[in-house]
């Protein structure tokens, strides 16, 4: 949030610092620590992992005094849930990203000298 709504000058807003996730994640309930470990491995051979990125989101804008912006994100992560014989193996997977800008201004009369 970019917030110059009682500034004494303009606001340069550049870019938007954001992390992600990005890959898929396997989880297993109701299992021995035997069969948790096998399908962590065999999910991990599967192409099951994740890892933390970092991404800018690029805004570019000057606010004038009495404005403000807010930027807010929101990644789709799709879950499925596999289960048998009183087991179950859940996964994440991570998917894009979704970047929502706004901005607003107070009420004001302009001031006076």
């Amino acid at each position: 949030m970019w917030d110059n709504l009682y500034g004494s000058g303009e606001l340069t807003v550049g870019s938007a610092a954001f992390t992600y996730h990005i890959g898929t994640e396997i989880t297993s309930s109701g299992t021995g620590k035997v069969a948790a470990y096998l399908i962590e491995i065999l999910a991990r051979i599967a192409g099951a992992s994740v890892s933390t990125a970092t991404g800018s989101y690029p805004i570019n804008v000057t606010l004038p005094i009495g404005t403000a912006l807010h930027v807010t994100g929101e990644q789709q992560v799709t879950t499925l849930t596999v289960s048998a014989l009183n087991r179950s193996v859940s996964g994440r997977q991570y998917g894009d990203v979704a970047v929502v800008t706004s901005s607003y201004n107070r009420e004001h009369t302009g001031g006076s000298n």
